[in-house]
């Protein structure tokens, strides 16, 4: 029995090391663990935060080029109403010359027949 309780306490303590390495690999493992899932957290916070961003500013881009092209219209019918305009003054001018040749034409056979 006297060798027995040396050896029972040599066992206890080597059980106890045992279980002290194990809960420190489990605590080691669980704080990895932690650390992991905390970076994976950060990076979906930053993921959604980069979307939000991108929706922003694509929504900022679809109203900047809706006001254009609102200012646009008016601006456009402006043009054509004075392109019509100015062609509507070039119809007018040629009509005009083409009267003058008629008539330098009919002076021309008047003077000839005189």
């Amino acid at each position: 029995m006297a060798e027995t309780v040396p050896r029972m306490v040599r066992d206890v303590r080597q059980d106890r090391a045992r279980e002290t390495e194990a809960h420190v690999r489990m605590t080691e493992e669980a704080e990895t663990v932690s650390a992991v899932e905390q970076t994976v957290a950060r990076e979906v916070r930053a993921e959604a935060l980069k979307e939000e961003e991108t929706e922003e500013t694509v929504l900022a881009v679809e109203q900047t080029v809706a006001r254009v092209a609102r200012a646009d219209v008016p601006k456009a019918e402006e043009a054509e109403t004075t392109v019509s305009a100015e062609q509507t003054v070039v119809a007018r001018a040629a009509d005009s010359v083409r009267d003058r040749e008629e008539a330098v034409a009919l002076q021309m056979l008047y003077s000839l027949r005189s």
